[in-house]
């Protein structure tokens, strides 16, 4: 198990960073674009395709997951907490009040 808390803004903020790479594909290719998130000891790395951003943040452990970038962007965007709490537990994440199955 691993979780990270970061700001809201600050995730945020990044995720829009990295929108002018998915936009360059069509949307039918967009939708299938993964996000790859790691982290370790204290930092946050999300990756895509052409992109890779990092940022400090609490974490215990050490985890990795994938998904499609532009539905964690939605989670992401429509999450009301303002620290954000992202849970890694066996093959599932949960942010807030949600769960559901990713590729770890």
């Amino acid at each position: 198990m691993a979780t990270i808390t970061i700001s809201h803004e600050e995730l945020f903020k990044l995720l829009n960073m990295m929108k002018p790479f998915v936009k360059t594909y069509t949307k039918k290719k967009a939708m299938g674009i993964m996000l790859e998130v790691s982290i370790e000891k204290g930092v946050l790395f999300m990756s895509i395709p052409n992109c890779t951003m990092n940022a400090n943040c609490e974490t215990t452990g050490t985890g990795k997951f994938s998904m499609q970038y532009l539905y964690f962007y939605d989670i992401i965007k429509t999450t009301k907490s303002k620290p954000i709490t992202i849970e890694i537990v066996e093959s599932k994440i949960i942010i807030g009040q949600t769960s559901f199955r990713v590729l770890t």
